[in-house]
């Protein structure tokens, strides 16, 4: 039974993942190109992608931290992972939204809109402040952080990702 997108833009609905989900976002975890600015820079395939997938991923609607799958409306294409984690860089509790798109997603607005559904989300569920880190050398990740009202504190060491700049809402 097909369940229904925890929560969706005009073009994007985001969807706990389901196992006809695998193959295409292994294929994202796997392009070098995509992974170079993202999680810990380098693509992440094989046991260590089902690792990351079985810790980070949300597999049931009623789960809220972890990330979710981004299905292109239109063709129902997998185009990407967003969603919402755990953090305390600020030495309390928050949350941090991130999102990695498909190389062939870059460029169409994309981003600036699951960034903006990622952040109405998170307000529905009762989080207030959210934060966003992004690799220095990530310049359109900035961007579209910046557009979305986040603005940056300072740069962070993270921990298997290294340096990042952190911005919050």
């Amino acid at each position: 039974m097909k369940q229904p997108p925890l929560f969706e833009s005009h073009q994007l609905s985001m969807h706990a993942f389901r196992v006809e989900y695998f193959a295409p976002l292994a294929a994202i975890f796997a392009d070098e190109e995509v992974m170079q600015l993202a999680l810990n820079g380098h693509p992440i395939t094989g046991a260590d992608f089902a690792r990351f997938l079985a810790d980070h991923f949300i597999f049931d609607i009623n789960q809220h931290l972890g990330f979710v799958v981004i299905i292109e409306k239109k063709t129902q294409d997998v185009i990407g992972f967003a969603g919402l984690l755990s953090c305390n860089y600020l030495d309390k509790a928050d949350v941090e939204f991130g999102f990695i798109l498909a190389k062939a997603s870059w460029g169409k607005g994309y981003a600036t809109e699951i960034g903006q559904a990622t952040i109405k989300w998170a307000h529905q569920l009762g989080y207030e402040r959210l934060l966003a880190t992004a690799s220095p050398d990530n310049k359109a990740s900035l961007r579209v952080l910046e557009k979305l009202g986040l603005r940056p504190l300072k740069t962070i060491e993270v921990v298997g990702r290294g340096t990042r700049v952190l911005l919050s809402t």
